[in-house]
């Protein structure tokens, strides 16, 4: 989530990758029933990120922290954007064993 928030203002990002990030501040407390978050930034509510800057947002299949259908609307609104669900992870595994694969470009 900190990487979609800095990258607009770091002049040579090309690329921003997210795994099981809460890229909607809102729609993750009110599906844990946390109270909000008043004063924090949420990726959902700035702009788009520059065309120029690739996007791989990564969720996992079974993670019931940080869901697709919660990472999806914002991917929606991003110009290029992809959307990757691993079916098998979950919030915290199985990520490390496989990062180097799931990053490199197809």
């Amino acid at each position: 989530m900190l990487a979609v928030l800095m990258a607009p203002g770091i002049p040579q990002t090309q690329r921003v990758i997210t795994a099981a990030a809460p890229l909607d501040i809102d729609a993750w407390t009110t599906l844990h029933g946390y109270s909000t978050l008043a004063g924090s930034l949420s990726p959902m509510r700035q702009p788009p990120l520059a065309v120029r800057i690739a996007q791989l947002h990564l969720v996992g299949g079974r993670d019931d922290v940080v869901t697709i259908d919660m990472v999806r609307p914002f991917v929606e609104r991003q110009s290029g954007a992809e959307l990757r669900s691993l079916e098998t992870f979950d919030h915290h595994c199985c990520w490390e064993r496989t990062w180097t694969s799931v990053i490199t470009p197809n």
